[in-house]
């Protein structure tokens, strides 16, 4: 069998981390600080910058193993489609390549835990 990911889980996690960490703790500085003073200015830049801190755990799922259903394996098998390298952009493609149509109504491409969890999780963490 082909090892199709070299790195595993904890690797990705650690050095996402190494970025990660510094910039919550400046998350919560600046937190600390809108609440001494709360201009329009103040507001956006927290916001944009939790947004900031978002995206990368939305992004690097793709880069852990993806699970897949007995079902899903079989009608991806049938139709010559690799599902572990089908991501959520190509999804409406890969229906297109079974019904003719695209879609998201076949394969569900969703993260296992949502992000927004995660990344509560992680800002209260210490």
């Amino acid at each position: 069998m082909v090892k199709r990911y070299s790195m595993t889980q904890d690797k990705i996690l650690n050095s996402f981390a190494q970025v990660y960490w510094p910039a919550i703790q400046k998350y919560h500085e600046l937190i600390s600080e809108n609440e001494k003073a709360n201009t329009t200015i103040q507001k956006r830049f927290t916001s944009e910058f939790r947004a900031s801190l978002k995206w990368p755990l939305k992004h690097c799922g793709t880069l852990i193993p993806p699970k897949a259903s007995k079902k899903a394996l079989e009608i991806a098998r049938q139709h010559n489609i690799d599902l572990f390298a089908l991501q959520w952009k190509d999804q409406p493609e890969a229906e297109e390549l079974i019904c003719g149509e695209r879609g998201r109504n076949i394969f569900v491409h969703e993260h296992e835990i949502p992000v927004s969890c995660i990344y509560n999780e992680l800002l209260d963490a210490n």
